[in-house]
């Protein structure tokens, strides 16, 4: 369902970072636990038919006329580990705030990056869904305001809570990992109307196993 993605031509920090992803997926599964590598990732969740008001709805959804429907669709794409259609729910101009501890010069432009663009982002959720055998992704509420932050009134902001449960093996054993937390999907659309993810704030506050 996904490609695998070179890390030829990648610039020096985000090759350091995905040789990190990497020692810390063998360490976790050595410990049969993944804590920190879906924290990692968290940190950074067709066919042509209107589903307007259809239950429960046919997905993805298509046209993506409404933000709703662009969360539902990011939801969808993490439960099939489709990078493909994550790729067409992602806006181009995509930002996932990373939390301090990430923050590094992934362009190679000299500035410090405090965000994800869409080109890593797809990259790293690609080894993610390479990852995990399974995965649930729940969301959970409705709410849907004007992003504050936005002076131009071009986005709006979606809160939910979500429920990540991450199915894997551990050699021949079958073990879940769980976190939960809010995040907030800060959604625009483009001249057609289509509504894409054009940020991401994730906070995660429950996992299990426990550190």
């Amino acid at each position: 369902m996904h490609s695998r993605k070179s890390q030829f031509g990648l610039p020096i920090p985000v090759q350091r970072a995905l040789r990190k992803f990497g020692q810390d997926v063998r360490d976790a599964r050595k410990r049969r636990r993944l804590t920190r590598v879906i924290l990692f990732l968290i940190l950074l969740c067709s066919c042509g038919n209107d589903t307007t008001g259809i239950y429960p709805p046919v997905l993805p959804h298509d046209p993506v006329n409404a933000a709703w429907k662009a969360v539902e669709n990011f939801q969808f794409a993490y439960n099939t580990q489709n990078i493909d259609l994550l790729e067409v729910v992602l806006d181009s101009d995509f930002k996932h705030h990373l939390e301090e501890e990430y923050w590094d010069d992934y362009n190679g432009d000299g500035i410090i990056d405090t965000y994800w663009d869409l080109d890593i982002e797809l990259l790293f959720i690609d080894a993610f869904f390479d990852l995990a055998g399974e995965i649930e992704l729940t969301l959970t509420g409705e709410d849907e305001q004007t992003w504050p932050d936005d002076s131009l009134n071009w986005g709006l902001e979606l809160p939910r809570i979500f429920d990540l449960k991450v199915h894997y093996y551990v050699g021949s054993q079958y073990e879940e990992f769980r976190i939960s937390g809010a995040v907030s999907f800060i959604c625009r659309a483009d001249s057609t109307d289509e509504w894409c993810v054009w940020q991401l704030f994730a906070q995660p506050s429950i996992w299990w196993p426990p550190e």
